[in-house]
């Protein structure tokens, strides 16, 4: 259609378009460099965003825009354009002098084509690997987001187990890939891997002190699902080879965003609310309430009364007869289970009179304990990029209030990442992320008086919830607590907001790598990280509690960093023309320091005055520090012939400081192998089969032990009357350890 304002306006705009064209034309002459441009689009209509353009045989390239435009400098008019996008089949196109290149992508309708990370960040296709691998799209994480990472994982994976925590938001969930593999506790998780640096998932809960235990959650619930672009699945010991003994249960690979792909600046906010409600509630009995012999009567808690030092459900039965009660009033205005406050005679019985109550049963009274939990997530990220250069920012907010009264947690997160191609052959890579995790209370675990999910196991049925929201008996706040068996258990309101374990940890993983393409087919890759937290918690124990009468106040000390400091070279060529190979030669340096110190007051002087000096006895002292250290050199090589048979084999060598120093070094190696039958046979085109992968393979991964396992030594005890004292291990230690070793057989397809 012509345009009505051609006539008007048609000579300022050819004069404006020739200027334009001779300024473009002075621009290109004084670059030395020919520019092509031009748009990518699948079936000639719609337009692909984010495809990847490469001049052949160089670093120099760049992504189409979000309306599939792209622009690209190339050393000559004679250079080769490479077009990639998963999904699509990759495309080689000649320059051959042209300045505008338009590219229609024809789709690869065999999702295992598509390119995963594998061991040590290598990215592969899929249908090349000998073993199994999954991934999971970032986006399909913050779908339905957990405030743990690993439950993401539930469901999605193909013969991964997650266990929830059980102890509420933040709490310790459990992976297991294919099954347990050790009689270790502990010794069955997969090795979590951020951006090539392995980190830490244990689970640092406090170290044994009677029953006490507290869930402060597994190290990779830290990660924030909003930095991540996918998970890839490295299901068993062929897969994880070569990140040795810790990936001999699987490997779990986590590739976090970037700005590349995001041309100019672009700013992404989202916020997420989630609400938690108790799933389900056991079915108690509701015939009968406290007491034993089908008697009860509350006197003062401790067995003064009929059996009201009994704790089970073998009273009367609740059939709404009159019965004195822990919240029966007396006639001196105060409860039955004021019994501190209460007149007594000179043979320690009660003078005051009390009010028998209705015997009647309290079916809700465990659901009406718990909350409504909410968890509110806030993420803001700014992102960008050139032909170059890409940087990625990202906040992240996340707080949460559990569904057991006055327990919390707050996580806040900065993540940063950049890259920038400094020369054709040279790029640098950083990516840092910041975790600030806090909580003013977390909830025990463990069997005791501790856990508060023990006691709804004793509770009795005809107790009203609300009788011990008011937890302190009158005048004698922060020295006795009110309750309605004092005999086993605290009062569950004065648990939750008096016996707090609250924590504050600062945590950094961060990652350097350098790339240099040496040649077009050798290339070097540099990479050093650490995986570093320092975390403090802080236990406070109320005066009356069960396991310390007179209170108690302790701090947990926790630091651990490790280093993992590496580099690949790679050597990518063809024997012939159907025959491609890859030679990769690695090492890795890893050192561990773990540091732990807890000091506790295990009575104290004044109630509430919780510090070290307020000690009515000498203090406590837990510690202990180790470190570690494992060097390591591997290689790997990967065959592939017609793009239809793959040969993958690797070997590594560890030397670790935890075994004895002449038998310290253990060898392994692995081999795999994969076939496309449905390519090799040319049975793709049938309306029943369509893609047909066979895959075998085996591994033998060597493994260390932990450190200070080859000498007996003595354990240092608490001081008696200045003596200090000193105890033999219950252990006898080996000092002629020898390396462990583990061997995998793996068969399989996909079809």
């Amino acid at each position: 259609m012509k345009n009505p304002l051609l006539p008007k306006w048609g000579g300022v705009r050819y004069a404006l378009a020739l200027l334009l064209s001779f300024w473009l034309l002075l621009e290109g002459v004084m670059a030395q460099n020919f520019v092509v441009s031009g748009k990518v689009t699948v079936d000639d209509e719609e337009r692909i965003p984010g495809v990847n353009i490469l001049v052949k045989g160089t670093n120099i390239g760049t992504i189409s825009d979000f309306e599939g435009n792209y622009s690209i400098e190339v050393p000559s008019p004679e250079s080769v354009l490479v077009f990639s996008f998963v999904g699509y089949n990759p495309q080689e196109v000649a320059v051959s002098g042209r300045s505008s290149i338009d590219v229609n992508m024809i789709a690869n309708t065999l999702e295992l084509s598509e390119v995963v990370v594998t061991a040590l960040g290598v990215e592969r296709e899929n249908k090349a690997l000998g073993y199994a691998v999954q991934k999971v799209d970032g986006e399909s994480i913050t779908q339905a987001r957990e405030a743990n990472l690993v439950n993401s994982l539930a469901g999605r994976v193909a013969g991964v187990q997650i266990t929830n925590g059980s102890s509420g938001v933040g709490s310790t969930s459990r992976i297991v890939i294919r099954g347990e593999s050790s009689l270790v506790p502990g010794n069955n998780s997969p090795l979590f891997v951020v951006d090539g640096i392995p980190i830490n998932n244990e689970t640092r809960s406090n170290r044994e002190e009677g029953n006490l235990e507290t869930d402060y959650g597994n190290g990779a619930a830290e990660i924030n699902p909003d930095d991540i672009e996918n998970i890839t699945v490295l299901k068993g010991a062929n897969a994880a080879a070569l990140y040795g003994s810790r990936g001999a249960n699987g490997v779990v690979l986590i590739t976090t965003k970037t700005g590349k792909g995001k041309k100019g600046i672009g700013i992404s906010i989202n916020s997420t609310t989630t609400f938690e409600e108790p799933l389900r509630i056991p079915n108690y009995q509701n015939l009968y309430g406290q007491g034993a012999g089908f008697e009860f009567e509350f006197g003062d808690g401790f067995g003064a009364g009929v059996n009201d030092n009994i704790d089970e459900s073998w009273g009367p039965e609740l059939d709404g007869r009159l019965i004195v009660q822990h919240n029966s009033p007396t006639s001196d205005g105060l409860r039955a289970g004021d019994f501190a406050l209460r007149p007594r005679n000179e043979n320690g019985k009660f003078t005051d009179t009390v009010e028998p109550l209705p015997w009647v049963p309290n079916p809700n009274n465990i659901e009406d304990f718990f909350e409504t939990g909410t968890t509110f997530t806030n993420n803001i990220s700014l992102t960008g990029s050139s032909e170059k250069s890409d940087f990625r920012l990202s906040y992240t907010n996340m707080e949460n209030t559990g569904i057991l009264p006055n327990t919390n947690l707050k996580r806040n997160t900065v993540a940063l990442s950049g890259s920038h191609q400094l020369t054709d052959w040279f790029k640098a890579s950083v990516s840092v992320n910041y975790i600030k995790s806090e909580s003013d209370n977390r909830p025990n675990n463990s069997y005791g008086t501790e856990n508060i999910m023990y006691l709804w196991v004793w509770f009795g049925r005809h107790i009203d919830m609300n009788t011990l929201r008011d937890y302190w008996q009158p005048g004698l706040e922060g020295v006795q607590q009110f309750n309605y068996n004092y005999n086993w258990h605290d009062n569950p309101f004065f648990t939750m907001f008096e016996n707090t374990n609250d924590f504050e940890k600062d945590r950094i993983i961060g990652n350097l790598r350098l790339d240099f393409k040496i040649t077009p087919q050798l290339s070097l890759m540099l990479r050093s990280g650490t995986d570093f937290f320092n975390d403090l918690r802080t236990g406070r124990r109320a005066f009356s509690t069960q396991r310390f009468v007179n209170g108690q106040y302790r701090e947990d000390k926790l630091f651990f960093e490790e280093r993992n400091t590496d580099f690949l070279l790679t050597y990518e060529g063809q024997i012939h023309e159907n025959l491609d190979y890859s030679v990769s030669l690695g090492g890795n340096r890893r050192d561990v320091k773990d540091r732990y110190l807890r000091t506790s007051a295990n009575a104290l002087s004044i109630p509430n005055v919780y510090n070290f000096e307020n000690a009515s006895i000498p203090l406590s002292i837990d510690q202990f520090n180790q470190e570690r250290r494992v060097n390591s050199l591997y290689g790997f090589a990967n065959f592939a012939y017609k793009n239809m048979f793959f040969l993958d084999v690797t070997a590594r060598n560890d030397w670790s400081s935890t075994l004895p120093s002449d038998n310290n070094s253990y060898f392994y190696p692995s081999v795999s192998a994969s076939a496309i039958l449905s390519d090799a046979l040319d049975i793709s085109s049938g309306s029943l089969l369509s893609f047909l992968k066979v895959r075998a393979g085996w591994a033998q991964v060597g493994n260390d032990t932990e450190p200070y396992q080859l000498r007996n030594v003595f354990n240092q005890l608490e001081a008696f009357q200045g003596t200090q004292r000193a105890e033999e291990s219950s252990l006898i230690r080996n000092s002629e350890l020898k390396p462990e070793t583990q061997n995998s057989f793996e068969i399989g397809t996909d079809v």
